[in-house]
C-alpha cells in the first residue's frame, strides 16, 4: 500500500514515471490486482472494491481482514510478551494511535501471531557454524533437583535445543546433542561444556 505525496515533477516523463510507480504499489490487498474502483470512505479513510475478487479494503496498512495496521498489532505482541496486561496495550493504542481495540481483539492478534511464529521458528533451518556451547543450571522445584540443559551456536547465538532431566548424566547430554542435531541438520566440529564429559 501507498502514502499519498505531493512529489514535484518538471517533465512529462516524470509525470508518467511517477504514476507508474504509484500504479504498481497499489494493489488489492488479498488478491493483487490493480483493477480496483473507490468504494466511498469510512471515518475518513478511503475504502476500495476489487473488480477481481469482489472484495472490499481499506487504504491503510492493515493485513487483509484487518482494521489495525501491521506496525500496531507488532507494538501489541512486543508489549504483551514483555509483561503488559491487554488492558493496558490498549490504552497505549489509544493514546499513541487513537486506536480503541477490544481486549479480545488483542488477544485474537496474539494468539493468531503467535502460531505464525511457532510455525515459522520450527520450519526454519538456522545457519550454523562448527562450534556450539552446552550449559547445564539445576534449578530446585518444591524441593526435587531438575536440570535445565541447552546448547547454542558460539558463531550466530542461536538457540538450538533445550532440555529438561531429574539427572546430569552423559545420556542426558547426548538426548541435547541428538536435539540439537536433528534442529541443525547437521553435526557440530566441536562442543563446549562446563566439565562434563560427554
Amino acid at each position: 500500500m501507498w502514502k499519498r505525496a505531493v512529489w514535484k515533477v518538471r517533465s512529462r516523463t516524470g509525470v508518467v514515471r511517477l504514476m507508474r510507480v504509484l500504479y504498481e504499489a497499489f494493489r488489492c490487498k488479498f488478491c493483487g490486482s490493480h483493477e480496483l474502483v473507490k468504494y466511498g470512505t469510512f471515518r475518513g479513510i478511503q475504502r476500495w472494491w476489487c473488480k477481481t475478487c469482489k472484495r472490499k479494503f481499506a487504504e491503510n496498512d492493515a493485513l487483509p481482514g484487518m482494521k489495525t495496521p501491521v506496525d500496531q498489532v507488532a507494538a501489541s505482541l512486543q508489549m504483551y510478551y514483555e509483561g503488559m496486561s491487554l488492558e493496558a496495550i490498549g490504552r497505549h493504542l489509544e493514546q499513541m494511535h487513537q486506536n480503541n481495540p477490544a481486549k479480545s481483539s488483542i488477544f485474537e492478534w496474539i494468539e493468531r501471531f503467535t502460531k505464525v511464529g511457532i510455525e515459522e521458528a520450527n520450519s526454519h533451518k538456522p545457519q550454523v557454524g562448527g562450534v556450539w556451547v552446552a550449559d547445564e543450571t539445576v534449578l530446585k522445584i518444591e524441593g526435587q533437583k531438575l536440570w535445565f540443559w541447552d546448547i547454542i551456536d558460539a558463531k550466530t547465538r542461536f538457540l538450538l535445543a533445550s532440555h529438561i532431566s531429574r539427572t546430569r548424566t552423559t545420556n542426558d547430554a547426548r538426548r541435547l546433542m541428538m536435539k540439537a542435531a536433528k534442529r541443525a541438520g547437521r553435526v557440530p566440529r566441536a562442543v563446549i561444556t562446563d566439565k562434563l564429559n560427554v
